[in-house]
């Protein structure tokens, strides 16, 4: 990542330098800021590649737990989807009924007296 850091530094170095230039500077630094542009690109391609290659690795690390633990996997699903459902729950979104809940007063003071909430 410093190595990233660096490349971008070098890229606003090349831009002062090309405000206080001629013409012959102009280009040199043009050619400079292309140079720069294209390990800029190749640095951001390894990135991504590796980024793609530990996504794939945690997958098919994943997909091989399930696999061999299917139980496990089962219980540990259920245990998040009761978490996430209490929390949701707690934050006053949905009801017991998985309807929305008003929570904002003057939505609660529009709705007629003759309706339950």
């Amino acid at each position: 990542m410093s190595a990233f850091k660096d490349l971008l530094q070098q890229a606003e170095a090349l831009l002062r330098q090309a405000t206080n230039g001629s013409q012959g500077q102009a280009n040199d630094l043009r050619q400079n800021a292309q140079d720069l542009l294209e390990k800029v690109k190749a640095s951001s391609q390894v990135l991504q590649d590796e980024a793609v290659g530990k996504a794939k690795q945690m997958g098919e690390a994943t997909q091989n737990y399930v696999k061999e633990n299917p139980w496990q996997a089962v219980g540990i699903a259920a245990s998040l989807g009761l978490l996430l459902g209490a929390l949701m729950k707690k934050e006053g979104g949905l009801d017991d009924a998985g309807d929305e809940v008003a929570s904002d007063p003057k939505v609660l003071e529009a709705v007629p007296p003759t309706l339950e909430i």
